[in-house]
C-alpha cells in the first residue's frame, strides 16, 4: 500500500509539471534564488493522502483502496496574503440553484430531457498564470527525481494558495464566453450567465437582432464539477464542446454522484439522495449504563455528539428536511449537553439511518 501512495505522489507531481503549474529549477538556480529573494517567497509543501474509495469500503469491505496524493503548498504563509482581501472569493453553485435546475429537468422529462455530470481534471492547474514570484520547497519525501536542494517555481494557482479558486473561475469564465454551438433551429447559441446564480449558465440561441431566445439547456458549475441538463441530443453536443475546451475525461448520465448527493433521473421524477453518506458518516454516541438523562454528558460524549450533529446538519440541509427541526434543537445545546440531549441526537441518527434511501423527490 505504501508503494501505491508513492505512485500517487509521482502522478500528482507529473500532473503539475505537464500543466506548467510548477517548474523545477536547477541546483545552481535554486541557490541563486535563495540568495536573491525574500525567504518568505519560498513556501513549504506537503502531500495530503486519502483513499478515494473510503466511503465505498465502509459499506463494502471487499472494495479495494484507491490511493490519492494531493500536493499542497503552505498558502497560509503566502507573503501576499494580507493584500488579497476581497480578491480570493470564487462562486460555487448554490443548493437552491441546483434544485432549481433539477426541477426544470423534471418539468421536461416528457421531452426526453436528462442530466449529465462531468469532472474537470486538475482544474486549478488549468487556471491563469501566476503574476507574482513564488517558489516551493519540496516536501520531506521529495518530488520525483529532483535533488533535495532544488526549488520549484510556482507558475499557476496550485492547491493551497488563497487565490487559486478565483484564478480558475476567471479562466473558466473567459473560456465559456467564447464557446459557440448550433441551437435546435440552426442559429448560433451561447452560454449566458444566469442573473440569479452566477454558476448557472443558460444555453440560448441568438437572433439576428442580438436578442437571446428561451434556454434549451442549462449548465451548473461547482468549482470543477459540471452539471448539464437538456434534451439528449443537445447534451451530447454540449458535452463534446465542453470536453474540447476543458479536460473532462468522461461524462456520467442520469445516475451519478454530484457534490455529495446521488442524482437519479427516472421517467417521471428526479430524486436526490445521500444513502452512501448516511451509511458511512453517521453513528450513535455511546452512553454508559446507569447514566441519567439530567446528568451532564462527558467530554468525550460532547465531542462525539458535536461531530454527529455536524454530519446530521449537512444531511438535513441537502436531502433530509424531515431532520431539520431536530438538528436545530440539538445545535442549540451542543456546547453543554445533558445525557438526555445525547440520547435525542442518537434518536435522530437512527431515524436517518432507518430511512437512508429517502431524499428529495421532484
Amino acid at each position: 500500500m505504501e508503494q501505491a501512495f508513492k505512485d500517487a505522489e509521482r502522478k500528482q507531481w507529473r500532473e503539475h509539471v505537464d500543466h506548467h503549474a510548477l517548474v523545477p529549477l536547477s541546483v545552481a538556480d535554486s541557490q541563486a534564488v535563495r540568495a536573491r529573494v525574500d525567504p518568505r517567497r519560498i513556501l513549504g509543501s506537503r502531500f495530503a493522502y486519502r483513499d478515494k474509495h473510503y466511503a465505498k469500503r465502509r459499506a463494502d469491505p471487499s472494495i479495494s483502496w484507491k490511493p490519492k496524493a494531493r500536493l499542497v503548498i503552505s498558502g497560509h504563509q503566502d507573503p501576499d496574503l494580507p493584500e488579497m482581501t476581497g480578491l480570493t472569493d470564487a462562486p460555487t453553485l448554490s443548493r437552491s440553484g441546483m434544485i432549481l435546475m433539477l426541477q426544470i429537468l423534471a418539468n421536461h422529462l416528457d421531452h426526453n430531457w436528462g442530466a449529465s455530470a462531468g469532472d474537470i481534471s486538475a482544474a486549478f492547474l488549468n487556471g491563469e498564470e501566476l503574476t507574482r514570484e513564488l517558489y516551493l520547497r519540496q516536501p520531506k519525501g521529495g518530488l520525483g527525481d529532483l535533488h533535495p536542494s532544488q526549488l520549484v517555481r510556482v507558475c499557476k494557482g496550485v492547491f493551497g494558495l488563497a487565490d487559486s479558486p478565483r484564478s480558475w473561475w476567471r479562466k473558466f469564465r473567459k473560456e465559456i464566453d467564447h464557446l459557440r454551438l448550433r441551437g435546435p433551429s440552426g442559429r448560433e447559441a451561447v452560454f449566458s450567465q444566469c442573473p440569479l446564480d452566477s454558476c448557472i449558465f443558460l444555453v440560448q440561441e441568438r437572433a439576428e437582432n442580438g436578442e437571446l431566445g428561451p434556454p434549451f439547456a442549462y449548465l451548473g458549475v461547482h468549482v470543477d464539477d459540471l452539471l448539464l441538463i437538456g434534451e439528449e441530443k443537445v447534451r451530447k453536443e454540449i458535452q463534446r464542446l465542453l470536453s474540447d475546451a476543458f479536460p473532462v475525461e468522461e461524462w456520467e448520465e442520469n445516475h451519478f454522484e454530484y457534490i455529495g448527493s446521488v442524482i437519479n433521473v427516472e421517467k417521471d421524477k428526479v430524486t436526490i439522495t445521500q444513502e452512501m453518506y448516511t451509511e458511512t458518516r453517521l453513528f450513535t454516541v455511546e452512553i454508559a449504563p446507569g447514566q441519567e438523562d439530567d446528568e451532564e454528558a462527558t467530554d468525550e460524549q460532547r465531542m462525539d455528539s458535536q461531530s454527529l450533529i455536524g454530519a446530521l446538519g449537512w444531511l438535513s440541509n441537502q436531502t433530509r428536511p424531515d431532520l431539520q427541526v431536530g438538528v436545530s434543537m440539538s445545535q442549540q445545546v451542543q456546547k453543554n449537553p445533558l445525557v438526555g440531549d445525547i440520547k435525542f441526537v442518537n434518536q435522530l441518527a437512527r431515524k436517518a439511518m432507518e430511512h437512508k434511501g429517502e431524499g428529495v423527490v421532484l
